[in-house]
């Protein structure tokens, strides 16, 4: 640990131990650099190390918290003393739970540093960046090109001050396309993290990506309104999913506000629906050894072949509202502990793509959603969504689909799957999954 960091660990205990409190820290280092081309040139190199911590400080049934990245130890020592004495003015809260932290077995390995120049990356984008403005004659611009490098470490103090700690690096790529053909002009951008370097895309699968999510909009049109089957593609429909998982926490469902509150052992989707929270998963990006409260991570399954199984949580909702506790503590910045998933990972199908899309004489492909949080009423679960993709008859592509509306209800989604694809999304999202067909939906155009 950076010895900054370790010194303004001491002061928080110190000011603890000094005023009669406990302390729990949660403290953050993080080592990075990023380049990007822009108009055919590097347009920036950048290298950084930020180091932070989030103190909650508990007295009888009373918690605050505060973060800080100055770890000066006179201003920590100022900043400690304003907030014990804010202790006093904080709202009681008797469902408070201490962390235990202990030693825990790290059997997966997210720390996979790789000595790589920066030598080597300028030239890994100069090579994508160009490969991207030669692939096709109606590329008109690309609207950047990058790549980054990050080392992250968290540590998590109880207190007694003892600590558990882990490590992750990850490596990103991306780019932006802009493309004209006549009057039609599209954009499509497309981004990679994965854990190890050697598992990044290729340039020439990279360029595929980015073409097929810019030069594949050109020409579209806006489709006719109706009531069609729609297949999200896995990165539309993730984005779908990242509305339904806080809906599935606990203290969401304590605050009334999730649509499945009283749903634990029913059906809330068709048995195709299957849906874990793994962090021990090295298909997503959120893989963790344990939560914010130090808890051992473990698999739990959210949606068991369309069965509410159960709610994510921690030890404090757990035991408020006598249910297991998940392990899915999360951890704050400032120290405050909350709940949260880490891998969201969703069961694929046997099918390719191209056979789902053949499943119906016509369909509508979203492959883009825009305007996500707006469209989306999470009282009722009813949206409207902004979208793009294609319009399918047999299976063959008719013609690319822009300006068009898809909407309906989160609930009625979910028990109108009809398959799902045997592919899973691969950008390095902490949200897993195949495209999905739905067996009918609005669509406005």
């Amino acid at each position: 640990m950076n010895n900054t960091l370790q010194q303004s660990i001491d002061t928080v205990y110190k000011a603890a131990k000094n005023a009669g409190i406990k302390a729990e820290v949660v403290a953050m280092e993080s080592d990075s650099s990023s380049l990007s081309y822009e108009n055919k040139k590097l347009d920036e190199l950048s290298t950084g190390v930020s180091l932070g911590i989030g103190v909650r400080f508990i007295k009888d049934n009373k918690e605050c918290f505060f973060s800080t990245e100055s770890l000066d130890t006179s201003d920590l020592e100022i900043l400690c003393e304003q907030q014990i004495e804010a202790l006093d003015y904080s709202k009681e809260n008797p469902n408070i739970q201490l962390g235990n932290f202990h030693s825990i077995e790290n059997d997966f390995e997210i720390d996979v540093p790789t000595a790589i120049t920066n030598e080597q990356k300028a030239d890994r984008i100069l090579e994508l960046d160009e490969a991207l403005w030669s692939c096709d004659q109606r590329v008109k611009n690309i609207r950047g090109t990058g790549f980054s490098e990050s080392r992250f470490t968290a540590f998590l103090f109880d207190s007694e001050q003892k600590n558990i700690s882990y490590s992750k690096t990850s490596y990103g790529i991306w780019s932006e396309m802009l493309a004209q053909e006549g009057e039609s002009l599209a954009s499509g951008r497309y981004g990679q993290s994965k854990y190890d370097f050697d598992d990044l895309d290729s340039n020439e699968m990279l360029v595929k990506k980015v073409k097929d999510r810019s030069i594949g909009l050109l020409g579209a049109k806006s489709p006719e309104t109706g009531s069609y089957p729609v297949v999200f593609d896995r990165k539309a429909f993730a984005s779908i999913l990242g509305l339904i998982i806080p809906m599935l926490k606990a203290d969401t469902v304590d605050k009334g506000l999730s649509l499945f509150g009283d749903k634990v052992g029913e059906k809330i989707a068709t048995g195709i629906l299957h849906i874990e929270d793994n962090p021990m998963s090295l298909k997503g990006m959120g893989a963790r050894p344990f939560d914010g409260e130090g808890s051992p991570s473990q698999k739990n399954i959210l949606v068991g072949d369309g069965k509410l199984n159960c709610f994510l949580s921690n030890k404090e909702y757990a035991d408020k509202m006598g249910i297991e506790n998940t392990c899915n503590a999360s951890r704050a910045g400032n120290g405050q502990v909350g709940i949260s998933p880490s891998n969201i990972l969703m069961r694929s199908g046997t099918l390719a793509t191209s056979a789902i899309r053949a499943m119906k004489p016509k369909l509508v492909e979203v492959q883009n959603i825009m305007g996500l949080h707006a469209g989306f009423n999470s009282i009722s679960g009813d949206f409207s969504f902004q979208a793009e993709g294609h319009l399918y008859e047999m299976g063959q592509m008719i013609c690319p689909l822009q300006n068009f509306v898809v909407s309906g209800n989160i609930k009625d989604l979910l028990l109108k799957i009809e398959d799902v694809g045997a592919g899973l999304l691969d950008t390095g999202s902490s949200i897993v999954c195949p495209d999905v067909l739905v067996s009918s939906l609005k669509v406005v155009s």
